[in-house]
């Protein structure tokens, strides 16, 4: 594969269009204010009602276009972050994940103005899509297709395409998706990691090289030995998987 033919697979295209507020558009109606304010405190309690102000702008859709300062980008940050029974709960579990799916796209969709973080780092996407598979298909369907915009949205070199391109990977649910788009990511892997190698790292091999932690390694694990289980055979996919 070249570079000029990486172009995701046409079935998943074809199948989830780029759509990049059909997503937050299904979850933003069920951020009650009580939701809000949940979010709002779990800075300590710090600027609380400056957050909520904020907030709710994201919530009624009036502020997506505005560079997003510390408030609220910190507690938003500090919500995608949570875990079910540990951390700022909410009275449901269906709420805990419409709340923590708002706070992800959020960070998604609005830079912040300092640049301290990345628009689309996949820190904010795989704690939305656990969030979204805990809701019902429709939204499900509508993250692949925000996830597909997301790719859109990047260059080849940027840091995280390729773990974007993972995350697409692991929302998809058809057997036949699942293998099409491993099988592109397995080539795209090839064509672009050699372009992050430097004198510094020379032997970068797979896309996970590119990150270090101690979360964000946790929390991909969980998705990686989730697809290994959901693809039948063994194969040069399985075998790529377990080297991330």
């Amino acid at each position: 594969m070249s570079s000029d033919q990486l172009a995701l697979p046409e079935s998943i295209v074809a199948s989830y269009p780029p759509d990049k507020l059909g997503l937050f558009n299904l979850i933003r109606p069920n951020v009650s204010d009580d939701m809000l304010k949940v979010i709002a405190n779990c800075d300590y309690g710090e600027n609380c009602a400056e957050n909520l102000i904020e907030l709710r702008l994201l919530r009624d859709g009036t502020s997506l276009d505005q560079p997003m300062d510390w408030i609220p980008n910190e507690v938003l940050c500090l919500f995608r972050w949570s875990e079910l029974g540990n951390g700022p709960n909410l009275d449901t579990d269906r709420n805990f994940h419409i709340a923590r799916a708002f706070c992800c796209c959020c960070l998604l969709l609005v830079p912040d103005v300092n640049a301290n973080r990345r628009r689309f780092e996949i820190d904010s996407v795989l704690p939305l899509i656990e969030s979204i598979s805990a809701l019902d298909q429709a939204h499900r369907s509508a993250l692949c297709g925000f996830l597909v915009w997301i790719q859109s949205e990047m260059d080849l070199v940027d840091e995280e395409f390729l773990f974007g391109a993972f995350a697409l990977l692991a929302s998809l649910s058809k057997p036949q998706e699942v293998h099409a788009m491993g099988n592109w990511l397995i080539a795209a892997n090839d064509v672009i990691m050699p372009r992050h190698c430097t004198d510094f790292e020379p032997d970068l091999k797979v896309f996970t090289d590119l990150r270090y932690g101690v979360l964000f390694p946790v929390k991909l694990q969980r998705f990686v030995d989730r697809l290994i289980t959901r693809i039948d055979q063994e194969g040069e996919l399985v075998q790529f998987l377990r080297q991330l």
